[in-house]
């Protein structure tokens, strides 16, 4: 059973019996100026160094118990490894999550690009960005969505999306505004989109 304290809160003053240490509510707790600004004296640093002295405390072993490592290392014999080896096999072929986990990177995951997207973006820059947004009246092309309502719904400013999908063509007709929420949809069905935002760029374009 939890021991019940009976004094005033460090916050309020208002007494209080409960299990607190120091508050009587949690509001209290989150409203106190001490959360987050507790700071060690000297005094409090010298007591638990007195008090940790000549004891075996778990973070210093690695430094102090090199007998330890040597342990460790003669433990995990070739066998033992084999042996963990194939109980972790035998976990993930028990556990179908893990395979549809693991089974999906790189080359085997179904939307895989010949890995476009360690590319860097070539001359993709903050004033371009600002441009493209500005030619676009400040609104998502795809579902209408102001950088105002994109910043107070998604915490985030209108990004700007390269039509083609590559990285490093940033001529203006291939760029377009889009928010988060339209940006993360066009990742899937890119041939569809693509088509579908090219013949929005060359109608304006050609208006």
């Amino acid at each position: 059973m939890p021991k019940i304290y009976s004094k005033n809160c460090a916050k309020c003053g208002k007494h209080y019996k409960g299990i607190g240490k120091k508050y009587c509510s949690r509001q209290c707790y989150l409203t106190s100026s001490s959360i987050g600004r507790y700071e060690r004296t000297a005094e409090h640093k010298k007591v638990m160094s007195e008090r940790l002295k000549g004891r075996d405390v778990y973070w210093i072993r690695g430094k102090k118990r090199p007998e330890h490592s040597k342990f460790l290392k003669e433990w995990w014999t070739p066998e033992r490894r084999q042996l963990k080896s194939q109980q972790m096999k035998n976990f993930i072929i028990s556990n179908p999550h893990y395979i549809q986990k693991y089974s999906n990177y790189g080359e085997k995951n179904p939307m895989w690009r010949g890995g476009i997207a360690r590319r860097g973006y070539k001359e993709f820059y903050q004033l371009l960005k600002d441009r493209i947004k500005k030619r676009d009246n400040f609104q998502c092309q795809l579902c209408g969505m102001s950088e105002e309502e994109s910043i107070k719904q998604f915490k985030h400013r209108l990004g700007v999306h390269h039509i083609d999908y590559d990285k490093t063509n940033s001529n203006e007709i291939n760029l377009i505004t889009l928010c988060n929420r339209c940006n993360s949809k066009i990742n899937y069905e890119r041939e569809k989109w693509k088509e579908y935002f090219q013949k929005i760029a060359n109608i304006c374009g050609n208006g």
